[in-house]
Parts: C-alpha cells; structure tokens; sequence
C-alpha cells in the first residue's frame, strides 16, 4: 500500500514543471501539476514508456493553452502591434532613401524593382549595404515621404477601420490583424499593377511610392488605435 502511495505522488519532470509553470494558465498551473503527478505516477506502474508519452503530450497542451491566452490579452497585441510597425517602418524608410538616392545598384535588384518585388529586395545582402550606405551619406528629405495617392488611402483606412470598429465586436488580435491586412492593400495592388501591365521605370516609380509609403502613414494609427483601444479609452 506504502508503494502503491509512493508510487502515483511520483513528481514530474523538472523541465515539465517548468514549461506549465512558466508557459500554462498561471491561475491553475499548482493544481494541474498535482493531477499531473498523480496520473503520471499510475501510468507509470503500469508503462513508463506511455506514462512519458501521456505526460509530454500534457505538458505541451497545458503551455499552448497558456500561451494562446496570453496572445489573446491587450498587452500582448500592443507589443506585438508595435513591435511590428517599428520594424516595417525602419525598413521602409532605409528602403525610400535608398530608392530616391539610387544612383547604380546589381542588375538582380533593379530587376526586382521593375517587376515591384519588395519583399524580395529587403532581404537582399546587397540591399542593406547599399540601403546603410544611402542612409549615412545622404541627407534625408521629408518631402521623400510625401505621396498623394498614400495619404488618400491612409484615410481610406482610417474609415474603414472607424466603421468596422462600429459594426462589428472585435477582440484586440482581431482588430490589429485586420489592421494590418488592410494596410497591405497597397502593396498588392502595386505588385498587381506592375505585374499585369507593360510599364516603363518613370511609370513604375510612382506605383512603388505608393506601394511602401502607405503603410508609413497608416502603421503609426494602427499601433496608437490598437493601444488606445485595448487601454479602453479609444473605439
């Protein structure tokens, strides 16, 4: 009977209890754990090899569920939203410089630009060297961000987000990818455009300006909305 006792209080393992620890719901973590080492401690007399197949697989689930509310709460989507636009918008202002300073470049990334493949050049080697040489050695112009067609599609956004923020109940997540997804707009139709019609460089200058230049405009609302919003104080 002693045995029997000893036997299903056996402890989990270190590293279980640490990942349900620290990546479980923490409202529920100590009680889980215990109903963990109880079962686990039966399974084990009976086979170690599914008593460790069984518990894994426990621990795995409690910390994704953990880890999907967490991804769920305003905090997190208000990091991850700013995160992400302080990122795009370093990358789209070293790629403005470098496009509007752009005296010679590799024949592989002016043919990217011709056929308004971005988000192949920003992970071009090439391009950062040029991009970081164009930033120190130039001085940059506000009027290299000035785009017409960006901020009429920035306040496009801005209704639209104002609207489907009115009709319909979003979580926090939902509204910032929703954000997000409309800011690509532009990109896609770019690339669409560029792709789908016989244009020459002067024509396909403006299609890439507006194509990088409206996320700069529409990102910074989307990160303030989205913080203001999940604080209660905007939406």
């Amino acid at each position: 009977m002693a045995n029997h006792i000893a036997n299903t209080q056996q402890a989990l393992p270190k590293l279980a209890e640490l990942l349900i620890r620290k990546l479980g719901m923490p409202s529920y973590s100590d009680e889980l754990i215990g109903d963990m080492q109880e079962e686990y401690g039966e399974l084990m007399m009976k086979n170690p090899k599914t008593a460790s197949r069984w518990m894994w697989r426990q621990t795995l689930l409690a910390s994704w569920e953990g880890q999907k509310s967490l991804w769920q709460t305003p905090l997190f989507v208000n990091v991850i939203t700013g995160v992400f636009t302080a990122m795009l918008l370093f990358v789209i202002v070293g790629f403005v410089v470098w496009l509007s300073n752009m005296d010679s470049t590799t024949p592989l990334l002016w043919e990217q630009i011709l056929n308004g493949q971005i988000h192949y050049i920003v992970f071009s080697p090439d391009f950062w060297q040029q991009a970081r040489f164009a930033v120190n050695n130039t001085p940059v112009d506000i009027f290299m961000f000035m785009n017409v067609p960006s901020v009429v599609w920035a306040m496009a956004w801005a209704v639209a987000m104002l609207l489907l923020s009115k009709r319909y109940t979003m979580s926090p997540r939902l509204f910032s990818v929703v954000g997000m997804a409309l800011s690509a707009v532009p990109y896609l139709v770019g690339y669409t455009v560029i792709n789908t019609q016989n244009l020459d460089p002067k024509q396909i200058g403006p299609i890439l300006a507006y194509m990088i230049i409206a996320p700069l405009y529409i990102l910074p609302m989307l990160s303030a909305w989205a913080f203001f919003r999940n604080k209660g104080i905007a939406g």
